[in-house]
């Protein structure tokens, strides 16, 4: 519980101004100031404060030293033995602390006495009031603990002015002016009869009005109008119960209740001075009725009289219960497009992200965001966010983007403050919600302020986040860029996916539900047709005939995703992206899939089971081979390239451990894949919540010291990959590592580029580190197109790279052969093979497309007769042939020739040159500069287009360092 209140007040004291002389007739060295209080009363730190009634301000302030008021032998009305106190300007011994610093005047002047806490205790003006009034705080009424003392001026002599015996409750009208009695009782003043202490005030005449009680999230705020009449009440006990008004007892005069804010046990009390009206209990439980009475009193202590007669005001008020909603991330200094709008805009970009982190769904229609000043935001009518669901506002701009399904909205300014600021949420009612306050730090480091892990860690800069995935902001993701609730976006065409469900106690409906679904009896759009939902029971696919039923943790699952969700072909294809959106809560635990498992060689489909990504190489793997198989629809068409346009089939992502396409092992959530058994018997894997990439710990060491090689083939159209790996288990023949070349589920167009080892094509070729003698691999490039049932070869013009190298031994060469036309190329020395791929109208036998109810679950390339090239792997430099680079320059003719419209030149470099490859037209013009570079000692190969060029003779010439030799060919259209 908290009480925020303050007030400045005056306090009752056993100590008074008793008498002054301010007006020397001479030297000012009797001038004093004489204290008289009950013997006992400590003194020290309390202050006399001298104040020029002109507007001088303050004369001086005298901060009284350790002192105790002594026993001078006089008593009060009460039998209290009192003492005397005197600053003086000198010669005083009976009570005297230290000189007045400067003298007093005759007026109009004052005096006002503080207690060690800064109470006003006593003030008396002489002289006329002058200024000194707007210096204190005093109540003004006859029963006044005390008041400003108003009395006559001094004259000059050595007379004092001096209080009556009732030092308390005398407006100054009982003062006089008679012969100094420094140190004693007054002239007017009797001992046994000096009043110092005001009489105990009667209980108040009224209780509070307007008593209301208010429920928030874990508090409730309390307010009331003061109680009016005479006696007013000096504070307010406020007394709570969270069982009714009967549990809470009336308290007894002369008995102080101490402030309980502890109520676990169900009751607590309060003490609130009169003159705030309001109060405020937090840390209270959620959706609970607490009751509450508040009682006026008077005087202090022991003295305390409690008003309980009458109706004593009472409230009553519910906690609510706290919506489940979290501020994950804030951008408060942009230094980057986050709204993705296409520019970067210092109010625009800057970002809130708050998270719904309950199991339902959360209306936040109305609700709003203010910061230190004003409010920001309201969201719109209506918004509601789904379990684990991001809603994301914008500063401003046009959000382009899907922002992992968070709902995205702008306002006029969000006005975080570089320098700090405030960041509330309010609910519709008004009831703050969430309240973070950021710094300078904070609000200006160029970047966002997350928690860290997501939803439930510290706020921290963006680059130093748990999982960090190397960008400044990640508005509506987690900080690796993956949703926060259960959301798939699908893209680019119609095609097979493979599937599964990061949440538990899901059906396949609820995956599903959202695309079209045929050919399963219950829960399907269409209960007829090809099925398009399958799973694969470690012999064939069978449709999954209820699609009501459960799905299992881990299970993998084939989906057909049609372009059109309706069965009426004549309407408007709803098209690309599907958004998949499911509920529930995130499977947690270790789950462990059914494999399929036998003699070796099975293939079981099983998926992600979390929203999290998670590392292949961290699952533990029984009798399972190394490497994993992701179906991607879009890999093999290039970045940049129309997806939708270009008809050509997705490939296979892959990855043993240390190479591959699949981004280091990295499985996404939603994802299925296969994995293959190495050898007989049982077979199992486990996935556990420590294999997380984004959201929980990434264990993984990166192999920076693995030797790995990565071709890659290029069309204008799509591409391949295949992949060398190298580490000791690594054989010539198949290997626990190897990865299959796999034919693509789409039916589309595809580039194939794999090596050979026993008759069998891989993506991934893994080799042993250490040989001694030279491993030939064969290489395959094909380019295939989808006909009626199947697949032809048709010839492209491929450009083969080698985008890496990874730590290649320095003493090893890498020979690449062109089997058709005899060149070789040194991998280290050049960058780039290009060539035009063999074609044939014939339609590959056995090579058939894939379908569901065929027993093909995993196509397995199968090697032709030819490799067009072989990749030669000295394991030392001098033991390469010599005849592998050139031993003078050359210019070969042009195939094919003549030509329509391309053709390729082939030419050696015997050392390193500058080389200049053009086409001339008869007329001597330049036509074209298909190479202009200088070129390392090797074998190369060019293609020239000519679909824009005349029939015709054309020359083309190659100058090498001055060397010019030049050819004919023959254009003919």
């Amino acid at each position: 519980m908290l009480l925020f209140f303050m007030f400045w007040r005056t306090v009752e004291g056993q100590v008074r101004i008793n008498e002054i002389r301010s007006n020397d007739d001479s030297s000012d060295d009797i001038e004093f100031i004489e204290l008289i209080g009950i013997a006992g009363t400590d003194l020290s730190g309390y202050e006399i404060y001298h104040v020029n009634g002109n507007g001088d301000s303050e004369i001086f302030t005298h901060t009284i030293g350790a002192f105790v008021i002594p026993d001078d032998g006089v008593t009060d009305s009460e039998g209290n033995a009192l003492g005397f106190y005197v600053l003086g300007a000198g010669d005083f011994s009976s009570g005297a602390d230290e000189s007045i610093s400067s003298s007093l005047q005759g007026g109009p002047d004052g005096i006002i006495l503080y207690d060690e806490s800064g109470n006003v205790i006593d003030a008396v003006a002489w002289g006329g009031v002058g200024d000194i009034s707007n210096d204190i705080t005093t109540s003004g009424s006859p029963e006044a603990d005390n008041y400003l003392h108003e009395i006559g001026s001094d004259s000059d002599n050595d007379n004092s002015l001096q209080a009556p015996n009732n030092v308390v409750g005398d407006n100054g009208s009982g003062w006089t002016y008679e012969v100094a009695t420094v140190g004693s009782i007054n002239a007017s003043q009797t001992n046994g009869s000096i009043v110092i202490i005001s009489s105990l005030k009667t209980e108040p005449a009224n209780h509070v009005t307007s008593f209301n009680a208010t429920g928030s999230v874990n508090s409730v705020g309390l307010t009331w109008t003061d109680a009016s009449g005479t006696p007013a009440p000096d504070a307010y006990l406020i007394k709570v119960s969270d069982t009714d008004f009967g549990s809470i007892s009336n308290p007894s005069d002369t008995n102080t209740e101490p402030n309980d804010t502890d109520l676990s046990d169900g009751s607590g009390a309060l003490n609130v001075n009169s003159g705030e009206e309001s109060a405020s209990f937090s840390g209270l439980n959620e959706t609970t009725t607490y009751y509450f009475k508040i009682f006026s009193y008077t005087n202090t202590g022991s003295d305390i009289d409690y008003k309980t007669d009458s109706a004593v005001p009472q409230g009553e008020a519910t906690t609510l219960d706290t919506p489940d909603i979290v501020l994950n991330e804030f951008l408060a200094d942009p230094d980057g497009d986050a709204n993705g709008d296409g520019s970067t805009d210092s109010d625009d970009d800057e970002f809130l992200e708050f998270v719904n982190t309950g199991t339902a769904d959360l209306d936040i229609s109305d609700w709003t965001i203010e910061d230190s000043n004003s409010t920001t935001h309201t969201f719109e009518n209506p918004t509601v966010l789904k379990p684990n669901q991001a809603v994301l506002v914008f500063g401003g701009g046009t959000p382009t983007g899907k922002f992992g399904g968070a709902i995205v909205q702008t306002t006029g300014s969000l006005s975080l403050n570089n320098s700090g600021d405030d960041i509330t949420l309010k609910n519709n009612s008004g009831i703050e919600i969430i309240w973070y306050t950021y710094g300078g730090t904070e609000g200006s480091s160029n970047q966002s302020f997350t928690r860290s892990p997501d939803l439930t860690g510290n706020f921290t800069d963006h680059s130093t986040a748990d999982t960090h995935d190397g960008s400044p902001f990640s508005p509506g993701t987690r900080i690796g860029g993956f949703p926060f609730h259960p959301w798939l976006e699908i893209t680019g065409t119609e095609g097979w996916r493979m599937l599964s469900t990061p949440t538990s106690n899901n059906s396949y409906d609820d995956l599903l539900g959202s695309i079209w679904t045929q050919g399963s009896s219950t829960g399907a759009n269409y209960s007829g047709g090809a099925p398009n939902v399958v799973t694969y029971d470690g012999t064939t696919f069978n449709a999954v005939d209820d699609l009501t039923g459960p799905m299992d943790e881990g299970e993998g699952v084939l989906v057909f995703v049609y372009s059109d969700d309706n069965h009426n072909e004549s309407e408007a294809n709803s098209g690309f992206p599907k958004i998949l959106e499911m509920a529930g809560t995130e499977n947690s635990g270790t789950v462990t899939p059914s494999i399929h498992s036998g003699s070796g060689g099975e293939a079981t489909l099983v998926g992600n089971p979390y929203l999290s990504p998670v590392d292949w190489d961290l699952l533990d793997k029984n009798n399972l081979t190394n490497t994993v198989y992701v179906y991607d629809h879009s890999y093999g068409t290039p970045i940049g390239s129309d997806v939708e346009a270009s008809e050509v089939a997705g490939s296979y992502r892959v990855w043993n451990g240390s190479s591959g396409s699949l981004n280091d092992g990295r499985i996404a959530p939603f994802q299925g894949f296969w994995v293959i058994t190495d050898a007989a018997g049982s077979a199992s894997l486990t996935i556990e919540e420590s294999d997380k990439v984004i959201g929980g710990t990434f264990y993984k060491e990166k192999i920076d010291e693995a030797i790995s090689i990565h071709l890659k083939a290029e069309t204008d159209k799509m591409f391949n990959e295949a992949f060398f790996s190298f580490n000791k288990a690594g054989q010539p023949g198949m290997d626990s590592f190897d990865g299959l070349e796999l034919t693509p589920l789409d039916h589309d167009d595809y580039l194939s580029l794999s090596t050979e080892t026993e008759g069998i094509l891989l993506d991934i070729n893994n080799l042993p580190i250490e040989f001694t003698e030279a491993l030939e691999i064969p290489l395959h490039i094909n380019a295939f197109q989808a006909v009626d049932e199947g697949w032809t070869t048709i010839s492209e013009e491929v450009s083969l790279t080698w985008p890496e190298l990874k730590n290649i031994p320095i003493e090893w060469s890498l020979i690449l052969k062109d089997n058709q036309t005899g060149k070789t190329v040194n991998l280290k020395e050049t960058d780039s093979y290009k060539f035009l791929s063999a074609g044939s109208s014939a339609k590959i036998a056995d090579k058939k497309p894939f379908h569901p109810l065929i027993k093909n679950p995993l196509q397995r390339e199968k090697a032709p007769p030819e490799n067009r090239f072989t990749l030669t792997i000295y394991p030392d430099s001098k033991n390469s042939t010599n005849n592998d680079i050139p031993d003078r320059f050359a210019l070969r003719q042009n195939y094919p020739n003549p030509f329509n419209p391309t053709t390729n030149i082939d030419y050696e470099i015997a050392v390193q040159s500058d080389v200049e490859l053009s086409i001339f037209n008869v007329m001597g013009q330049k036509v074209a500069t298909l190479v202009n570079e200088s070129k390392a000692p090797g074998s190369y190969a060019v293609t020239w287009n000519a679909f824009d060029m005349a029939s015709g003779v054309y020359y083309y010439q190659l100058n090498v360092s001055g060397v010019v030799y030049t050819r004919q060919m023959t254009l003919i259209k």
